[in-house]
C-alpha cells in the first residue's frame, strides 16, 4: 500500500520500488504488489521484468486484489505492443475486453480497452477489424467521438471519401 500512495502521489518511485520489492520478499505471489512493480519497469522502459511482473500477477490474481484483471491485462498488451508483438497485445486486449464486460467496469474503461485494440489493428492496416471494434465502442457510447473519428479515418484510408464526410458530419 505504501508503494502505490508513493506512486499516486508523485512520490519517489525508486523509493516505492523498495517497497515493492519488500513485500514480494514476504510474498512473492502479492497480485498488486506485481502489477505495480510491472508499472513501475514498464515506466523505466524495461520491458522484460515488466512482463514477468504481469506474468505473475495474472498467474496469481485473485478478486481480492485491488486491480481488476481487465487492468492487468491491458497493462501487458501496451508492453506487448511498444516491443512490436502485436498478435499478442490484440490477444490481450481480448481477455481484457472479456474481463471488462464480466468485471462490470464502467463504459469509459470497456471503450478504452476497444479504442487500444482498434488503434492495433489500424497499425496493422486491418481497417475492418478496427472498424468492428470501433463499432463496439459505439454500442457502448452511441456518442463516442473516437469511434467515429476512427471509423472515418479507417473510411479515408480506403478512399472512401465521402461515407468519411458523412461519418463526421452526423
Amino acid at each position: 500500500k505504501r508503494a502505490m500512495e508513493i506512486m499516486d502521489n508523485d512520490g519517489n518511485p525508486d523509493e516505492a520500488l523498495e517497497w515493492l520489492n519488500k513485500q514480494l520478499q514476504e510474498n512473492p505471489k502479492h497480485g498488486d504488489a506485481l502489477i505495480t512493480r510491472a508499472m513501475y519497469f514498464y515506466s523505466k522502459e524495461k520491458y522484460g521484468a515488466a512482463l514477468t511482473d504481469m506474468n505473475n500477477a495474472i498467474k496469481y490474481y485473485n478478486k481480492k486484489n485491488e486491480y481488476k484483471l481487465s487492468s492487468i491485462y491491458t497493462g501487458r498488451a501496451m508492453v506487448y505492443e511498444d516491443i512490436g508483438e502485436l498478435e499478442k497485445a490484440i490477444a490481450d486486449y481480448t481477455n481484457a475486453y472479456n474481463n471488462a464486460i464480466k468485471e462490470d467496469t464502467n463504459i469509459s474503461h470497456i471503450t478504452s480497452i476497444l479504442e487500444s485494440r482498434a488503434h492495433t489493428y489500424y497499425t496493422q492496416k486491418n481497417y475492418s477489424a478496427a472498424d468492428n471494434d470501433y463499432r463496439l465502442m459505439l454500442k457502448h457510447d452511441e456518442a463516442n467521438q473516437a469511434a467515429m473519428v476512427g471509423l472515418a479515418r479507417n473510411m479515408i484510408m480506403r478512399e472512401e471519401y465521402k461515407a468519411a464526410i458523412e461519418m463526421l458530419n452526423n
